[in-house]
């Protein structure tokens, strides 16, 4: 019994440690290949940093280790057998959760940690006369040009605000880049990505195996590892691009809700000075935001 714990728990530590080192290096590798200064802009642009990564493998090995204990993830188990649709729910849910951590648990974490964060009572106070949300707002201690709304339980919800964008926009700017944040909550954003990533376990679970059997009739002589890397890669492209459609709308939506309850267009200009403080990286969009010609033009159409 002793073994078969220790098998598991090196079992977990070297899946959790695989995708930990894998999201560091999704992260940061493209600093290898960017020149100094662009390097220093996106930096203000991330917020992570390697000590939330950390967490994360430990909340992935503790999930991971907990379902592998259940035989719920072992693709050998006589659970998945004799309970071949309960397998695959639970499987599921397990991908979920163990994906989870920056959803459910880093918006508490972050909230505590006042070596990074600054409450800004004036703000989550103007969203609560205006629109009677209660939802804490705060600014970063490091350098941020960005700003990003987490979270999507009332326990977990909050607004962060870079101290950069507090430093450099004028009062009309800084509550339309808040108020777009705040879309982000009123809209449920978050809750419809969260949704879209236990669709996408759900769907990578249920298609694998008949995939697989469909591509080695297809190529009997493919290598097992092939065929998982071109799933994986299909799998990847599908949801990317989904997830890439549903972000854009959400910005564009958020962008309309904060045109709508500022004044002078101010979220434009906001938008205009932090292209100006990223030195125009942001101006092409990418997977998550859409270009900004054509949010701008999308404030512009709901202003008329």
């Amino acid at each position: 019994m002793s073994e078969t714990i220790i098998t598991l728990l090196l079992k977990s530590l070297k899946i959790s440690s695989a995708f930990t080192f894998l999201q560091v290096i999704v992260i940061y590798i493209p600093y290898l290949f960017i020149g100094k200064i662009k390097r220093k802009i996106i930096s203000q642009l991330l917020f992570f940093n390697v000590f939330d990564f950390i967490l994360s493998g430990i909340y992935l090995f503790i999930v991971i280790f907990i379902f592998q204990l259940l035989g719920i993830v072992d693709d050998n188990s006589l659970f998945k057998t004799q309970h071949p649709v309960l397998y695959f729910m639970l499987g599921g849910f397990a991908m979920t959760l163990a994906n989870s951590f920056f959803a459910l648990l880093f918006p508490i974490i972050l909230k505590n940690q006042t070596n990074r964060l600054e409450v800004l009572p004036k703000y989550s106070q103007l969203l609560q006369n205006k629109f009677g949300a209660v939802i804490p707002v705060y600014t970063t201690k490091k350098k941020c040009i960005n700003a990003f709304a987490i979270g999507f339980f009332s326990t977990n919800k909050i607004i962060v605000l870079g101290n950069e964008l507090i430093a450099n926009c004028d009062e009309d700017e800084i509550e339309a880049i808040l108020f777009h944040e705040y879309a982000h909550h009123k809209n449920k954003d978050l809750i419809h990505f969260y949704l879209l990533l236990i669709f996408s376990c759900l769907f990578f679970l249920f298609f694998r195996e008949n995939f697989m059997m469909l591509l080695k009739s297809i190529l009997p002589l493919i290598n097992e590892g092939l065929a998982i890397a071109i799933y994986g890669g299909l799998y990847g492209l599908i949801f990317s691009i989904i997830f890439s459609r549903i972000s854009h709308n959400a910005e564009y939506n958020a962008d309309s809700f904060s045109a709508q309850n500022t004044s002078n267009n101010s979220m434009v200009e906001a938008l205009r000075k932090i292209s100006f403080f990223t030195e125009h990286l942001i101006d092409k969009g990418g997977m998550t935001h859409p270009s900004l010609i054509k949010r701008i033009d999308n404030i512009i159409g709901t202003k008329k």
